[in-house]
């Protein structure tokens, strides 16, 4: 039942089209692929419009929820291990996932690894896949970019126990080619697994 859940959260039809979450969660519901549980919060719109699909399919709405929560839950899992297999002394890593997309690491990278061929919408995917949260507000600020060298940007910064996730949109360092990277994701060592103190760095072209 987890993929059925999953394809009636993204609006996909058991025969392959797409039609909007709510007539996805009717059509599973009426074949009795899922049952629902419309006090179990999926909301509203979705509890009302389920009103009439029978006595079998309105019961367990909140284990459907948990289901994709779940998958969420280790999608970010998976996202994580990839970030801190880039890192690994021994034997390490060269490739991410976004979507259904792999990105491998350029061969110029150094210690922040470098991806190119990805679209500013790809890389916040990948941030929220990494952070396991929405993406924050954006904060404006003046970013040092060279030598006596300023200039406004913006980053996304998400606050845990054991230290920070951002996303900025500008950098003091350069590429191997002197270009700029568009985007920077650091994470805290400690959230990685890597080290105590300092961050980890992938770069996105």
């Amino acid at each position: 039942h987890q993929n059925t859940a999953i394809n009636a959260a993204m609006g996909l039809h058991d025969d392959g089209k797409t039609g909007g979450a709510l007539n996805s969660w009717r059509q599973y519901a009426k074949s009795g692929d899922i049952i629902f549980d419309v006090a179990g919060g999926l909301g509203g719109g979705v509890g009302a419009g389920l009103s009439g699909v029978g006595a079998k399919t309105s019961k367990v709405v909140g284990k459907i929820v948990k289901s994709v929560n779940k998958v969420k839950v280790l999608k970010t899992a998976n996202t994580r291990k990839q970030f801190a297999d880039l890192f690994d002394k021994i034997k390490p890593n060269n490739q991410i996932t976004i979507g259904n997309k792999k990105l491998t690491v350029l061969p110029e990278s150094g210690n922040a690894k470098i991806f190119e061929r990805i679209s500013d919408k790809q890389v916040m995917t990948y941030f929220k896949q990494l952070t396991g949260s929405k993406l924050p507000k954006p904060i404006a600020k003046k970013f040092k970019v060279g030598d006596n060298k300023f200039e406004y940007g913006v980053i996304y910064k998400i606050k845990t126990d054991k230290g920070y996730f951002t996303l900025r949109n500008k950098s003091a360092s350069n590429l191997s080619d002197g270009s700029k990277p568009r985007w920077t994701i650091d994470v805290s060592k400690k959230i990685a697994g890597t080290g105590r103190k300092g961050t980890e760095e992938i770069k996105f072209k």
